[in-house]
């Protein structure tokens, strides 16, 4: 069984020995990580969202990186001082999440500042909790950048992770990096890695063959690729605007790759619940 068929098997509901159980239902964790910021972690994990919301999961996008939050500037929503009071109890998730479709909402402070790894560890382990009480399908969550205590936390509580790259080398790298900090926790939790911003199928190809050499030699084990994701104006056309995710329509470069990497997921758990089958385009 290659990785990637492994990580379908996993994703419809196949072993999640790994992760620490809470009691009673829960949503099901979907992390995109980097090791390295600028290489399109957030965009992805947004557009990630946007489709399943799309197909018809009830998804909360959750912002966790607390001392440079950019979700809300994403999807053009006010931003909101809202983290103090959710934290506090003080402040119900419904009413602490944004609305940016009738099935998808984001859950983003909106404020700089709170990068304490105790602060962001309660952050994430409530937001998981209160999720499933709420309903949400899917929580997917845009991890900060680096390695760190709050990473170690999130890794043990999803039901997998994504691993963002682009070519370059720093970048191809931090992936690595990133990797091997999963596999010092776990080797059962599934992880997938997705090439941004790349030239063409063959600089993709060459991206992928050079981390998943490495991660062989070290590491004995290969990341089942997900996919690629070609350069597109769309995305810094948006990025420019502070408008990305409304500016786009079906069709543009980025969402349709976007949609063939959704697809090489396989089964989200609650897609069977819910009656609608496999995650394929209309």
């Amino acid at each position: 069984m290659d990785q990637l068929t492994g990580l379908r098997d996993f994703i419809t509901g196949e072993g999640r020995t790994h992760r620490a159980e809470t009691g009673g239902d829960r949503s099901f964790c979907w992390t995109v990580a980097s090791g390295k910021g600028g290489v399109g972690k957030t965009v992805t994990a947004s557009a990630l969202a946007l489709l399943l919301a799309e197909k018809g999961l009830r998804v909360l996008l959750v912002d966790s990186d607390l001392s440079l939050p950019n979700m809300h500037m994403v999807f053009d929503v006010p931003s909101r001082p809202v983290l103090s009071g959710y934290l506090a109890g003080t402040l119900a998730l419904a009413d602490a999440v944004t609305p940016v479709t009738g099935s998808l909402h984001i859950l983003a402070s909106g404020q700089g500042g709170l990068d304490h790894q105790g602060v962001v560890s309660h952050f994430l382990e409530k937001a998981l909790s209160d999720a499933g009480a709420a309903g949400y399908d899917v929580v997917l969550v845009d991890s900060p950048n680096g390695f760190d205590a709050a990473h170690r936390l999130l890794n043990r509580v999803s039901d997998a992770v994504t691993l963002v790259t682009t070519p370059e080398h720093t970048s191809v790298a931090n992936a690595y990096a990133y990797f091997k900090l999963l596999r010092a926790q776990t080797r059962e939790l599934p992880v997938s890695l997705v090439v941004n911003q790349v030239r063409d199928s063959q600089e993709a190809e060459e991206t992928i063959e050079k981390l998943n050499k490495i991660a062989e030699h070290f590491l004995k084990e290969k990341i089942a690729t997900a996919g690629w994701i070609p350069a597109d104006p769309h995305v810094q056309d948006g990025l420019r605007d502070g408008c990305l995710l409304r500016s786009w329509e079906q069709g543009t470069t980025f969402m349709l790759f976007m949609e063939t990497i959704l697809q090489q997921h396989g089964e989200i758990p609650v897609f069977d619940k819910l009656g609608k089958g496999r995650l394929q385009a209309a």
